[in-house]
């Protein structure tokens, strides 16, 4: 599945960010998706597969959007479940939630009502109408 379009930021504060920037974030979101995707979500699994230790995360993301790698990847996995929830009509919560390494339904409701204001049956149901 491709996320291109949701790629946390790089639109936003694209003239900020270099190509090196540019490159590293779309490799993190890439990892990001492909952990999430199989249930993991330890920081150490994303900076294992990226070649780099969690420090130099911390930094790379400290010095181009002023995040923590844990705003970041909460920001990823919620805009990977608005996209699917907005793209996929018959997709059933249960497995938004577990494709954006979720174990605990509840847990993805209320992470996702949290960052958007609104449950992911809200926005599906939005969808659903258009």
């Amino acid at each position: 599945m491709q996320y291109e379009e949701i790629d946390a930021f790089t639109s936003q504060e694209a003239t900020s960010l270099t190509a090196d920037d540019k490159a590293f974030l779309s490799q993190l979101a890439s990892v990001i998706y492909a952990v999430t995707e199989r249930g993991f979500m330890d920081i150490n699994t994303i900076t294992e597969q990226l070649g780099i230790n969690v420090s130099t995360l911390r930094r790379r993301l400290a010095q181009t959007l002023s995040v923590t790698p844990k705003t970041y990847i909460l920001r990823m996995r919620m805009q990977k479940a608005k996209y699917l929830l907005q793209n996929y009509r018959d997709i059933a919560i249960a497995d938004v939630a577990d494709k954006c390494g979720y174990q605990q339904v509840q847990n993805f409701s209320r992470a996702f009502t949290r960052f958007y204001g609104m449950k992911p049956t809200e926005v599906k149901n939005e969808r659903m109408k258009k």
